[in-house]
């Protein structure tokens, strides 16, 4: 079981991160809107093999991988601080060399200009102006086409676009990478839930669990937020557990801390909830390091590597 989490771990990272996204929606970064904690001492409510937390683009990665595997007898928990989980994108998925595309290309598809790794790790690269991480660009890139298929395989039905009225697309044919879902990412959840994997809704996690050796992640401390006006403290123990909260979105004045921008005016995008509460888990409780910070990929986006 150890062995398929550390799998499902790296998949997490090299899959989820390759999904750039263009056009997203924009957050308010409100502390107002988030409910109080509770006082109470946290109720223990189990022990799972893996604890997925979070449930956006990459926990539906995440959750996927750990579908192939929950079947064999390991007990698999996602949790997600929103009632509705939503992956956040809105013009696709990006890949190179896809299925999709290889067939356009052979085909001749009218419209259609491919896109190779190599040039879409080039475009990436150039975009943010050389501050993203080149290698784990290159890797995100490389595995991009049969991540997507392996998303395919398991329900998540794509369709490649080609033609848009977005014009920068258009001229550095950006759209021949983007494939649009149209299966809606429920049917990664279903991959999920009817192999036995379990999600709970309405839970924010809050904190990480560590065993006395002060090393060992052994749990997840959360507020069931079900009633907003009354929330619950729990406790869930795990074997391994997968940060799948994001980087810092809409934080501005954490991207100008990280990137060191205090005099840039710039403008800073993420799901709602997308405040780095993963990064500052993994970083304050669980003692991770930090393998620098970078602006990442499309718009500016801020990820931070994290060993542990």
């Amino acid at each position: 079981m150890k062995r398929n989490a550390r799998k499902w771990f790296l998949f997490c990272m090299t899959f989820a991160l390759g999904l750039f996204v263009a056009g997203c929606p924009t957050a308010d970064d409100s502390s107002s809107n988030n409910p109080p904690a509770p006082q109470e001492p946290p109720e223990e409510i189990g022990f799972y093999d893996v604890v997925i937390v979070g449930l956006g683009t990459s926990g539906h990665a995440a959750m996927a991988a750990a579908g192939d595997a929950v079947g064999s007898g390991g007990k698999v928990l996602v949790i997600e601080q929103l009632p509705n989980p939503s992956p956040m994108m809105s013009a696709g998925i990006a890949a190179a060399d896809s299925t999709q595309q290889n067939a356009a290309q052979v085909a001749g598809t009218l419209g259609y200009t491919h896109v190779t790794k190599d040039t879409l790790f080039d475009t990436l690269l150039g975009y943010s102006h050389y501050t993203a991480n080149a290698p784990l660009v290159r890797r995100i890139v490389d595995e991009s086409g049969r991540a997507l298929d392996w998303l395919g395989a398991r329900g998540l039905l794509t369709t490649l676009q080609i033609g848009s009225d977005q014009g920068y697309h258009v001229a550095h044919n950006w759209l021949n990478t983007y494939h649009t879902h149209n299966s809606g990412w429920g049917a990664l959840r279903d991959y999920f839930t009817t192999r036995g994997g379990e999600i709970r809704l309405n839970t924010r996690a809050t904190d990480l669990v560590m065993a006395e050796d002060g090393v060992t992640v052994v749990g997840v401390l959360a507020d069931d937020i079900t009633d907003p006006l009354n929330p619950k403290r729990i406790k869930i123990g795990a074997g391994k557990v997968v940060l799948c909260c994001g980087g810092y979105g809409p934080a501005t004045d954490k991207f100008k801390e990280l990137l060191e921008l205090e005099n840039l005016q710039f403008y800073a995008f993420g799901g709602e909830g997308n405040l780095g509460a993963g990064i500052e888990m993994a970083v304050n409780t669980a003692g991770a390091k930090r393998w620098g910070d970078h602006s990442f990929m499309l718009h500016n986006n801020l990820y931070s590597h994290l060993v542990f």
